[in-house]
């Protein structure tokens, strides 16, 4: 929609669950197609985590480099909450309606991780496992930022050497947004959602020093999404997946950045 609206042609090459290493490793295999703009979606919720993660993982050369380095830092600690997750979604996709297999888990003495995220509220949080992935303090978290960091910058570079203009959408998790939001919400884990709100400001800011410094432009959606909370996300689901709403207001502000990029890149 907005490559389209802005009269650019587009190609859509991320996968679900990318990190920065994957970012860096997929514009070196599609950068032949001599793109003007790369638009990098960065999801503060755990993208920062997960590229320390990944480098402790993957095949890539890239992180074979860095696998000593991070060896030795324990990872987050998610694994109850990740039980709960998987035993969740069993029982919601057998055809149990949620709030029943809910109480099925907490019979099953398996939901202490998720049981104050679902508490009376009109969609669903996940304050847990956002505490651990964005908590810049823990180890694993710093490493996985610094790496991050590191591996954008290499990518921004890479693009001045093809005359890219390399760019971020920064996307809020819906935790964040909640904090923000001036309006009520039914929630009885407010308090916990803004102190989880606080680590992902500082990932936030620290993110937006080091793109400044960079040279790389960045959208940042909170601001654009915030007053049409809670309308602009799924029922329901537990990653605070955007609707039709919601998309077509991402579209919208994105919309205007590649208008805004593509004049600042004609005047150059």
């Amino acid at each position: 929609h907005a490559v389209g609206h802005v009269g650019l042609f587009g190609y859509s090459v991320a996968i679900n669950g990318w990190s920065f290493l994957q970012y860096l490793e997929a514009y070196k295999e599609y950068r032949s197609l001599k793109p003007e703009v790369l638009l990098v979606g960065v999801f503060s919720g755990f993208d920062f985590y997960e590229t320390f993660t990944a480098l402790r993982t993957s095949a890539f050369p890239r992180a074979l480099a860095d696998r000593p380095l991070l060896a030795a830092i324990d990872p987050v600690d998610l694994s109850a909450t990740e039980r709960s997750r998987v035993r969740l979604h069993e029982l919601v996709n057998s055809g149990i309606e949620r709030k029943s297999a809910l109480r099925q888990l907490r019979r099953e003495g398996g939901a202490n991780a998720l049981e104050a995220s679902f508490a009376a509220t009109t969609y669903f949080y996940q304050t847990d496992w956002r505490r651990g992935t964005m908590d810049v303090r823990h180890p694993a978290v710093s490493a996985g930022f610094e790496r991050a960091m590191a591996l954008l910058c290499e990518l921004a570079e890479l693009c001045r050497r093809d005359q890219c203009v390399c760019s971020i959408t920064l996307i809020p998790t819906k935790e964040y947004l909640t904090s923000l939001y001036p309006g009520p919400i039914a929630c009885a884990e407010r308090a916990a959602i803004d102190a989880v709100a606080a680590l992902e400001r500082e990932l936030v800011d620290r993110l937006s020093a080091r793109a400044r410094r960079l040279g790389i432009p960045l959208l940042d959606l909170a601001p654009h999404l915030v007053t049409d909370l809670p309308a602009i996300f799924m029922p329901d689901t537990e990653n605070g997946h955007y609707n039709a709403a919601g998309t077509s207001r991402i579209a919208c502000a994105v919309d205007d950045f590649l208008a805004r990029l593509c004049r600042d890149r004609a005047a150059a």
